[in-house]
């Protein structure tokens, strides 16, 4: 299987993070709807033991559409700052943009909960790129419900919340990539899916397709930036 990520941050951030982190064998979880398919690539590349969180009920039953031939990923809806998982359960926790949020505070905090001693932690970003971004940077993540952090203050964040911070990488390239692809593949799919499935995909396209607008053609690109970051639990 091909490796096929269609977020911000697309296939680099897995890249690149694998080559920092051996997955091979390891208990991962993966966090956030539309990382579906990146839960198969490991699952099925690097014999890990997979889990797959969401926290709508419209990405769980996308998700497990997707992935309902693979039966060795566990496919379950949650709170991402209060999982029902046990302390110090896995080895690493994959999140690509998805906890941009208000709770990131809690969801980071959790995220620590549940890794174990020596694990880590690869989290991608939005962020923005000055600290005072135009009204309509801030109108686009009002509108889809998100709030990033200006660069330079992501990895302190983190350190805030225990995580000791081993490597980062500025992915805000993949942006431009990651829009254009977006809507070319909205376009091309949506109208072909059946009713049941193209009213699931819907709300998600259209928060998605307003954020490429902006990104695209009315100077995005020169306030978003996305961050992918590496932490560690550190053995105490």
């Amino acid at each position: 299987m091909k490796l096929s990520v269609l977020l911000p941050g697309m296939d680099d951030q897995f890249l690149w993070f694998s080559n920092l982190y051996d997955v091979t064998g390891k208990t991962i979880l993966v966090v956030g709807e539309s990382s579906d398919g990146l839960a198969k690539f490991i699952e099925e590349n690097f014999q890990a033991k997979v889990f797959f969180i969401v926290h709508e009920e419209d990405a769980l039953f996308r998700s497990r559409l997707t992935l309902s031939a693979n039966k060795n990923i566990s496919v379950r809806l949650m709170d991402f700052s209060q999982t029902d998982f046990k302390d110090n359960f896995f080895d690493v926790v994959y999140a690509q943009a998805s906890v941009t949020v208000k709770e990131r505070k809690k969801i980071a905090k959790e995220f620590f909960r549940i890794t174990k001693p020596g694990g880590v932690l690869c989290v991608g970003e939005m962020c923005n790129l000055k600290k005072e971004v135009p009204q309509v940077i801030a109108d686009v993540w009002n509108r889809s419900s998100l709030a990033p952090l200006f660069v330079d203050e992501l990895v302190p964040f983190y350190e805030s919340a225990q995580w000791k911070h081993l490597d980062s990488k500025d992915l805000s390239e993949t942006l431009d990539r990651f829009y254009i692809e977006f809507e070319k593949k909205a376009v091309r799919n949506l109208p072909n899916l059946p009713e049941g499935e193209k009213k699931l995909h819907k709300k998600f396209i259209h928060k998605i397709s307003h954020e490429a607008n902006v990104f695209l053609r009315h100077g995005g690109y020169k306030n978003i930036g996305f961050s992918a970051m590496l932490f560690e639990k550190e053995i105490k």
